[in-house]
């Protein structure tokens, strides 16, 4: 990074409110350019018309996050449950290539937790426990 010459201060944001000044002392600080007008990302934009009917679904799947006391390989704690059930015995979700799939998730833990998606894997079976709905 090149500073300016003369010394004058350089403001590197670091993202939302975060940034850190570098320069000389002697210089008052740069201000915060802000932007013209706030992004809603609510009403930015116009919808794209859909490929599929979202309210037709091919399946529908619930997944309920929970913890419950109980054993995991013979050691006692309050263990993350899938739809009530402990691993290995959580319920696994199958579909098929072109499906419409519509999910509920709750997460019924008392405990913040990060929802990701596992990538597809065709044609495997994925664990134990397994039923369509």
């Amino acid at each position: 990074m090149r500073l300016p010459a003369d010394g004058s201060p350089v403001r590197v944001h670091l993202g939302g409110p975060a940034g850190v000044v570098l320069g000389s002392e002697s210089y008052e600080l740069p201000p915060i350019p802000r932007p013209a007008a706030t992004l809603d990302p609510l009403t930015h934009g116009t919808p794209a018309r859909l490929a599929f009917d979202p309210g037709a679904p091919d399946r529908r799947f619930v997944y309920d996050r929970g913890r419950r006391p109980g054993f995991l390989d013979g050691v006692p704690g309050v263990w993350w449950t899938v739809n009530g059930r402990m691993y290995p015995d959580v319920p696994m979700i199958h579909v098929s290539e072109g499906d419409v799939v519509r999910m509920r998730i709750s997460n019924h833990s008392g405990e913040a937790h990060p929802m990701h998606r596992p990538l597809p894997q065709p044609a495997a079976r994925l664990g134990r426990g397994s039923r369509r709905t």
